[in-house]
């Protein structure tokens, strides 16, 4: 039977950036188990012969053996963790493969018995359409001991007539007493190391970290990796400080992307990319969803937000993960607190996205004792109470102001609301948001 013979039966692994992966790392592990710490044994061969050690190493995204593609084998289902050469992991899968790779390297009895013709060939009762076709995978118990082949050909009639294309230095014999059926890999019916090729991991966000010294016109971003904002593309970018001017391509350039910089004012950063040419870099803007792009960029990823201060330069902050905290926090509320119903406040912390905030915030009395209920907007306004839900935080007593820290939830109008039992003056300091830059989403 005739085989198709463009099928490609290796597959190959990609970078984060997209690249073919060049000496990455790949571990095969017990399925839904880390698969460094619990391996599983890899082969060369599909007769389980000639062991691969890992961590397998990648010639241009392929499995190498010696410097060269190779085709995998295992037994079983597996986990795969794929690392770049520096380490950094490009993707997991606590599961791959297919219930057909459970069945390679587990050769069944045929429950028939062989005749030995001659060092390749040998016949069986009947006509074995179902059971010899061309291509299977034998392994046969012969003098020397177990030796496998390839079925070349079978010419069907009261008796089977088969033709094998036996492994190197094998041989049937004399001997022959029995085979097991197993399975080929040129056979589309079995694994041939079902090895996933995924060129980024969807919502990948690694790195990208801001900073600024404060009373400067340059922001740096630290290197990283993400995908764009549709998932298509992974973006790998170098370390790169951009400047308060126009925009324009490389580090310590500008990264303005329309008009001028401006005092006391909210700008939204994105990692940028041109897949004309694969090159990333870094713009700013109003926007805190659609910064004009330069020129062949149309790849783009939200990655943090920097304020202006009255100078037109960089508010200082200190980022740690994906929380930014304000060096000098700024005072965003000072009112009174309202009673009847919540009155909604505006933070300094980024448009157009639900962050958490980190807030302090105090309360005076000159009536009693009293307790603010601060809230998203977004919930539904509710009585602050000493004894009673949500309850409220801080209270004070008469002729007393009292503080506390909080967290609370925006709205993307970067807004808080508060409520509270007496009517005081209410004062909330920003420190700082934490931000998932749609991480979580």
């Amino acid at each position: 039977m005739a085989q198709i013979a463009t099928i490609n039966p290796l597959n190959q692994f990609f970078n984060l950036d997209g690249s073919p992966l060049n000496n990455g790392k790949l571990y095969f592990g017990e399925e839904g188990k880390d698969p460094e710490q619990f391996p599983i044994q890899m082969y060369w061969d599909e007769a389980g012969l000639v062991p691969a050690l890992q961590p397998i190493r990648t010639t241009s995204g392929y499995a190498a053996r010696t410097g060269s593609p190779a085709i995998l084998y295992c037994g079983s289902k597996y986990s795969l963790r794929v690392l770049a050469s520096n380490d950094v992991q490009v993707f997991y899968l606590a599961s791959a493969g297919s219930a057909a790779a459970e069945a390679f390297s587990a050769f069944s009895p045929s429950n028939l018995t062989p005749s030995y013709v001659s060092a390749s060939v040998f016949t069986v009762t009947g006509a074995q359409t179902a059971v010899l076709p061309q291509g299977l995978r034998l392994k046969f118990q012969v003098t020397a001991g177990t030796v496998y082949g390839t079925v070349q050909s079978s010419v069907y009639g009261a008796l089977t007539t088969v033709t094998m294309a036996m492994d190197s230095g094998q041989s049937l014999d004399a001997g022959l007493s029995s085979f097991e059926v197993g399975f080929s890999p040129v056979n589309d019916a079995i694994p041939r190391g079902i090895f996933p090729t995924i060129p980024q991991n969807y919502g990948q966000f690694y790195g990208l970290t801001m900073s600024t010294a404060g009373a400067s016109a340059t922001m740096s971003i630290a290197a990283g990796v993400c995908t764009n904002s549709t998932s298509v593309a992974v973006m790998t970018l170098t370390a790169i400080a951009k400047t308060t001017s126009a925009w324009a391509v490389g580090t310590a350039a500008g990264g303005l992307d329309t008009g001028a910089i401006a005092n006391s004012t909210k700008y939204y950063f994105y990692v940028i990319r041109r897949p004309d040419t694969g090159v990333v870099d870094v713009v700013f803007s109003l926007s805190s969803s659609a910064p004009t792009l330069p020129a062949n960029y149309t790849q783009y990823r939200y990655i943090g937000m920097g304020l202006t201060n009255g100078s037109a330069q960089w508010t200082k902050f200190f980022q740690s993960g994906r929380t930014f905290w304000w060096d000098s926090p700024p005072l965003d509320v000072g009112a009174t607190a309202s009673v009847g119903s919540s009155t909604s406040y505006t933070l300094t912390v980024p448009v157009g996205r639900r962050v958490e905030a980190k807030l302090n915030v105090s309360i005076g009395s000159t009536a009693g004792t009293v307790v603010v209920y601060v809230h998203c907007p977004d919930a539904s306004s509710a009585a602050a109470s000493l004894t009673a839900a949500p309850l409220g935080a801080p209270g004070a007593d008469d002729n007393g102001i009292t503080g506390g820290q909080i967290v609370c939830l925006t709205n993307t109008s970067a807004q808080v609301a508060a409520r509270a039992n007496v009517s005081d003056t209410l004062r909330i300091a920003t420190l700082g948001y934490t931000d998932t830059v749609g991480i979580d989403s």
